[in-house]
């Protein structure tokens, strides 16, 4: 049973993340409308591999490839590249607000998928939240006629979110937290720059100046995420993630003039209600099995 000062710590390095990656989204935002995602994810990755780098050498760690390209890490890489480009179109032609709302089902398609395809049993309780959850992103989504493609790129996003979360917690805790961030950092640039081959234009040097900016921003929330994962309880830390959605909501607001109508505040209401209630019930099973 991890302590509650520990989990209390964790939940705080989580919501600091989400903060973090919430500001370094509406920088993305921004940049999507002049750059392609593959070269932002080339250029904001490189700035990160090299950021996490640095990092790791004032933390007197060395390359040791057998520890730092462990399968599993390398995985959670490739799983990121995946999250990253679905995202980033999903801001290029989504709401901010919308786009981090819909992402958020992923803890709702977590618990589909630890029961359908994991063996966990899920009891009538939990199955009914997940239904609950799909529900508020149809109401997201509104009416069936409005309905396009773009809908679907936040829940893809999502689903690659659950392989990446499922994959942190395979990495062996010998790995530094750093060499996790940098070899996701470094796969997202190589995954981006496959798409050089499509042209590219050449970035302005504001753009240049809001990719470092997100880069340092998100570098930062990387850190704070994959310890916070590593040293709370996942039960206890997952529902402080869910500040992101009334951050973004505010930030599309103000930046954007994006304004929610009444139905997409319902929906979200919907789906932050269903992830806690999973995470509620989740801590409840955890304590009963201890017990």
């Amino acid at each position: 049973m991890i302590p509650f000062a520990q989990n209390l710590r964790a939940a705080g390095l989580i919501a600091g993340a989400m903060t973090l990656f919430g500001v370094s989204d509406a920088f993305i935002k921004y940049v999507t409308i002049y750059l392609p995602v593959g070269q932002i994810m080339a250029l904001r990755g490189l700035l990160m591999a090299g950021l996490f780098w640095l990092l790791l050498h004032r933390q007197g760690h060395r390359f040791d490839p057998r520890l730092w390209l462990h399968p599993w890490n390398l995985a959670r890489g490739g799983s990121e590249i995946l999250c990253a480009a679905f995202y980033f179109q999903a801001l290029n032609h989504l709401p901010l607000g919308e786009a981090t709302t819909l992402f958020f089902v992923a803890p709702i398609l977590l618990t589909a998928t630890a029961a359908l395809f994991l063996g966990e049993q899920v009891g009538w309780q939990r199955w009914a939240a997940v239904v609950m959850g799909f529900a508020g992103v149809l109401i997201v989504a509104g009416p069936p006629r409005s309905w396009s493609i773009v809908i679907l790129l936040p829940l893809a996003a999502a689903a690659c979110s659950v392989v990446r979360d499922i994959l942190t917690r395979r990495v062996p805790h010998e790995v530094p937290a750093g060499a996790v961030s940098l070899v996701t950092a470094a796969s997202m640039s190589l995954g981006g720059f496959s798409t050089a081959v499509l042209g590219w234009p050449m970035p302005s040097l504001g753009h240049v100046g809001l990719l470092v900016l997100s880069a340092v921003i998100v570098g930062l929330g990387y850190q704070c995420y994959v310890l916070a994962i590593r040293t709370g309880e996942l039960s206890f830390i997952s529902p402080f993630r869910y500040v992101a959605v009334p951050l973004a909501i505010l930030l599309g607001l103000v930046v954007w003039g994006e304004v929610p109508g009444p139905a997409k505040l319902l929906g979200a209401a919907i789906i932050i209600g269903s992830g806690l209630f999973i995470f509620h019930r989740e801590r409840l099973r955890s304590r009963m099995a201890a017990a």
